[in-house]
């Protein structure tokens, strides 16, 4: 969830951005985090899923992967056509960020001692 509020964060301040050190400073924030996020997002996925349907499951991890990758450029296309303002646009990722805030709010995860025998 933290990860997933410096991306919103980082949303915000890329609609602001005015001067060429902004931008690096967004990518910095950016290249910090997002590994951590992806391999986050993994490995509770691993938790939740049976082990033994595992494929089938990453499999549908990942189409959901390529899902987001044609939705977020459509959406920025949207807002760009209804705002006309370039920066603006890139406000719409909040909607797929903060979605997936809510959905990963809802997701209960049993945390298992594994150092017990």
């Amino acid at each position: 969830m933290i990860g997933l509020g410096i991306y919103m964060v980082t949303i915000v301040a890329a609609s602001l951005m005015s001067q060429a050190w902004h931008f690096y400073a967004l990518a910095f924030i950016i290249g910090i985090s997002k590994g951590g996020v992806q391999a986050l997002s993994r490995s509770l996925f691993s938790h939740l899923i049976p082990p033994e349907k595992s494929g089938e499951y990453f499999g549908f991890f990942n189409m959901l992967g390529k899902f987001a990758s044609v939705l977020g450029p459509f959406l920025v296309a949207v807002f760009a056509h209804i705002t006309s303002d370039s920066r603006q646009t890139i406000l719409s990722l909040l909607i797929l960020i903060g979605a997936g805030a809510f959905f990963l709010s809802k997701v209960k995860v049993k945390i298992y001692n594994y150092d017990k025998r």
